[in-house]
């Protein structure tokens, strides 16, 4: 038995009727998961509540094996999107000993992302992605002595502040302890040890410009 043949008028609205979809669906789809293209990369972030939230940003390589101690390099760029929706890991650290009101109060062992020496990251909250919009920055580094914490610590959330301050809030991890503050350049290590004793500082510094 023969199908009966569709009017042709009928196909051509059915196919413009999924390119309708399909088009409704992309604009969804880049309401929810922006993407936004920086000197690096580009990266794919997540909307929450109108705030646009990116996430393990890598503002700087990796710091294990060679770049151990020493100033942070530069990030090597990457092709096509990256996904910006999750924390990156924290610098290696002790968590807090919980059996302390202090430690219950900061709560620096509440930390997601896990942990690594590859932590040159940060997060960002803004309220706007325009080029032309003018908004104020304020860049987060989280406290812990130098040696725990990390910019992923729910109170280093910055979505709140975003959204009613109509400002762009950046927290950061970077290096801590002897990975961050550890002097070897009286130890006889090579020369490319020499500022080893503030990488940490360097990495604060290396995010700010990327910040800027």
């Amino acid at each position: 038995m023969t199908q009966p043949k569709l009017p042709r008028r009928s196909i051509l609205g059915g196919a413009a009727a999924s390119f309708a979809l399909a088009g409704v669906a992309r604009a969804a789809v880049a309401d929810i998961f922006p993407v936004i293209e920086t000197a690096d990369g580009k990266l794919r972030g997540l909307v929450s509540g109108g705030i646009k939230v990116f996430k393990g940003v890598p503002y700087g390589a990796d710091t294990s094996g060679s770049n151990r101690f020493r100033p942070p390099q530069p990030v090597k760029k990457w092709a096509g999107i990256r996904d910006a929706l999750d924390y990156g890991n924290v610098c290696p650290q002790v968590p807090g000993d919980r059996r302390r009101d202090y430690a219950n109060l900061i709560s620096l062992d509440l930390q997601p992302g896990g942990m690594g020496e590859d932590c040159l990251n940060l997060n960002l909250w803004t309220p706007d992605l325009s080029r032309t919009a003018k908004k104020p920055v304020i860049v987060r580094f989280h406290g812990g002595g130098f040696y725990g914490g990390s910019g992923n610590s729910p109170g280093m959330d910055g979505e709140m502040l975003a959204r009613y301050g109509d400002c762009v809030v950046v927290s950061v991890n970077h290096r801590l302890s002897a990975f961050g503050f550890l002097h070897l350049a009286d130890s006889g290590a090579p020369s490319a040890f020499a500022q080893s004793g503030m990488a940490g500082m360097l990495d604060l510094s290396a995010c700010l410009s990327w910040v800027r």
